[in-house]
């Protein structure tokens, strides 16, 4: 049941602002996010916010679609 409860937690804070570190902006929309669980469900993102990239030392990842 722990286990649920932590589960259940964890998606609550899913594009919620409340402890988010890390803001997504896509095509102008600000999309709340958590290093953490970017980092764990990317190799990409995981590389990205452990590197001097901009990523790792701002707020901020910027999206712009062409």
């Amino acid at each position: 049941m722990i286990a649920g409860t932590l589960s259940q937690a964890i998606k609550g804070f899913i594009r919620n602002h409340e402890f988010s570190d890390l803001t997504f902006v896509v095509e102008g929309e600000e999309i709340p996010a958590h290093r953490v669980i970017v980092a764990s469900s990317s190799e990409h993102f995981n590389h990205s916010l452990q590197s001097n990239m901009r990523e790792d030392t701002e707020r901020f990842c910027f999206f712009f679609f062409f």
